[in-house]
């Protein structure tokens, strides 16, 4: 409702803090990164059409906060083609570098959507998911379990039973 009522006050602002000043991690960008970022996460959830700013902050940004800030909103609303294809481009381009692969790990685990507990045992089997690796164990069943209330909380049982069975097999 908010990103609705405020369309137009949060594009303006998220257009307003666009900016080609090379990246730095000082407490204004900082605040300007996180602003924006709020901004497009209220556009994106209350028209579908502002996916087209999600796709062009993937594909410009020039640090990791934008891209995954981004992709987090395709993956939650984008559909089908849109959302794999943005997701196994940023695997392709992170796939080397472990604590990116675990924040994409999170991201998929939290897309409140049918299939979420489908999709996170899937991910179990990936290639670069390791059950005896904690990091990994917490981005992906600690994503579902703290970040993903409509599908762990499922009225049938099933995100319960998946917990208690990744436990056991802990």
């Amino acid at each position: 409702a908010l990103g609705t009522a405020l369309a137009g006050p949060f594009l303006t602002r998220y257009q307003s803090l666009d900016t080609l000043v090379p990246y730095a991690p000082d407490a204004q960008q900082i605040a300007n990164r996180c602003l924006r970022n709020t901004c497009l996460t209220y556009l994106v959830s209350a028209d579908p059409e502002h996916l087209g700013l999600a796709s062009q902050q993937y594909r410009l940004a020039g640090n990791m906060t934008d891209r995954l800030a981004a992709l987090k909103e395709i993956a939650f609303h984008g559909e089908g083609a849109l959302r794999d294809e943005t997701l196994e481009d940023f695997y392709r381009d992170w796939r080397h570098e472990a604590l990116v692969v675990n924040q994409w790990f999170q991201v998929q685990a939290a897309i409140p959507d049918s299939r979420g507990l489908l999709r996170v045992q899937a991910l179990m089997s990936h290639a670069d998911f390791e059950l005896r690796n904690p990091n990994k164990v917490r981005a992906l069943v600690g994503g579902f379990t703290h970040q993903n209330p409509v599908n762990f909380h499922r009225l049938d049982g099933a995100g319960y039973r998946f917990l208690g069975d990744v436990v056991v097999q802990l």
